[in-house]
């Protein structure tokens, strides 16, 4: 394999005179020295990049810590405000549970208040009724000793005045 691409060289260089072989290799070498120079400068140029690149990495390395830190900061903080929207779920569920067992104590206690002012209401009329029966006995026993009265001192001046006529 070997000799096969050697004789191709051989014969390629064979076809080619020295002037242009000469021509040519001197066009190659100033594209190599050409390619070269960049190169050399491009790797000149690596130690300021690297320098530039570890700045920077440096720099990327605080703002990260910056940031877990900010980040474990804020995940403790939100770990702490869910303990207490759970611990103020737990408060609203008792409280609901409270306001229920209120609302039930007031309705029963509005119920007996009614009942209640049933109650005293009809014995406030039963009371009054019973007292406006005694005043109208009253009234009726006064009328009769009025009468009586009138009656007897009515009497009583027809006997002086018949005595006074004998």
């Amino acid at each position: 394999m070997l000799t096969n691409e050697r004789n191709e060289l051989l014969e390629l260089l064979a076809r080619y005179n020295n002037n242009e072989l000469n021509n040519r290799l001197k066009s190659e070498l100033d594209m190599l020295k050409t390619q070269h120079k960049k190169e050399m400068s491009d790797i000149k140029k690596f130690p300021k990049e690297i320098c530039e690149a570890s700045y920077k990495c440096k720099e990327l390395s605080e703002q990260t810590n910056s940031y877990r830190t900010l980040y474990s900061q804020l995940l403790s903080e939100w770990t702490r405000l869910m303990e207490k929207v759970s611990m103020l779920k737990e408060d609203n569920r008792k409280l609901q549970g409270e306001q229920i067992l209120l609302q039930e104590s007031c309705e029963e206690a509005r119920r007996l208040c009614e009942e209640a002012h049933e109650k005293i209401y009809d014995m406030w009329t039963k009371q009054q009724q019973h007292l406006i029966r005694k005043l109208r006995r009253l009234e009726e026993a006064r009328d009769t000793v009025r009468h009586d009265i009138l009656h007897s001192r009515f009497k009583a001046s027809s006997e002086n005045a018949t005595s006074f006529q004998l």
